[in-house]
């Protein structure tokens, strides 16, 4: 009686109407339409059904089967997600964001081949259905989200390392497609968090509810904040600044015009243009790729156990046909 006091009278009047009904004491939707401010029908007040059902319901549940009581994403046994939207905007905007200082100032590609590249590294994007249908369909050991979100970060911290290994001067089409496939699984661990946080969001109660959703794009906003900062700072000095750029002495200056055209000492220092800092170097320090990609592999590797301890109930598999 004290929740009914509490909630909107027109959704009070709703409720009394259902608990009439199921009395047999209303006879036709005249009456119904009677019963309701404003001269509502019947098909409007059954068509406000969900709404009402929500607010009345103190656990917070939207629908039978869902589960009753809030799920603390900050416990050990959800954490997993809101650091799985963190590693998501740091990736997402760690490959994206590299793209320019890299290909363009370092390596002098065509605008076409940035163009493309971009594109490239960001497509299984616009695929992210396919991931939610294997999700559905083909559940990892009975859990549909739990395995995808692991096998997704371990695929991409293993383009990373990958990545790393081939040295700071890894061809630009070999960059891009390392980063590609990095993106694919990111991607796959991502749309697996968005079903898991939205069965959290079911438990959410109407006070709070939102409130997840909220978290993880703050998380992820945090992510690419921060990587974004390593960018600036990390990709502003000589050895990406500078075209030719070299820090050991001993190795002799390029005379290649695709390389001493675009690097502003070389007029008045042809043979020792190399070993100095150009004007448009903002620091005197850097990071290489192989750093730059061990930074966000180790980001991945760290954040894998929070993965392990997600608790996810084992469901069925969904009829494949009935979700396309």
């Amino acid at each position: 009686a004290t929740h009914e006091r509490d909630m909107d009278p027109f959704l009070t009047n709703i409720a009394a109407i259902w608990k009439a009904e199921d009395e047999d004491k209303l006879d036709s939707a005249d009456t119904i339409e009677a019963g309701v401010p404003g001269g509502i029908s019947g098909d409007d007040v059954l068509a406000t059904k969900s709404l009402a059902n929500v607010e009345a319901n103190d656990q917070g549940t939207i629908a039978k089967g869902v589960g009753v009581g809030e799920k603390n994403p900050w416990s050990c046994s959800y954490l997993g997600i809101p650091v799985n939207y963190f590693s998501v905007g740091i990736i997402y905007a760690g490959s994206v964001n590299l793209l320019y200082p890299v290909l363009i100032v370092q390596y002098g590609v065509t605008s076409s081949f940035y163009a493309a590249a971009s594109s490239l590294v960001t497509v299984f994007w616009s695929y992210k259905i396919i991931f939610g249908i294997l999700c559905d369909c083909l559940p990892i050991l009975g859990r549909r989200w739990k395995g995808y979100i692991i096998s997704g970060w371990i695929i991409c911290a293993a383009m990373l390392i990958g990545l790393a290994s081939m040295g700071n001067l890894v061809p630009p089409t070999q960059l891009v497609l390392m980063l590609t496939f990095a993106n694919l699984g990111y991607v796959m661990a991502d749309v697996a968090a968005d079903g898991f946080m939205v069965s959290m969001a079911h438990h959410e109660k109407i006070e709070r509810r939102g409130k997840i959703q909220t978290l993880i794009y703050i998380m992820r906003e945090v992510g690419r904040l921060m990587i974004n900062i390593v960018i600036i700072f990390g990709f502003s000095g000589p050895s990406t600044n500078c075209p030719g750029y070299q820090s050991n002495p001993n190795i002799p200056c390029s005379t290649d015009p695709s390389v001493t055209d675009r690097n502003s000492l070389y007029t008045e220092y042809p043979d020792t243009y190399c070993y100095m800092q150009c004007p448009d170097a903002q620091f005197t320090f850097g990071l290489t790729i192989p750093q730059y990609a061990w930074i966000i592999a180790a980001i991945n590797l760290v954040s894998l156990p929070f993965y392990f301890f997600l608790k996810e109930d084992k469901r069925p598999a969904s009829k494949c046909f009935k979700v396309l």
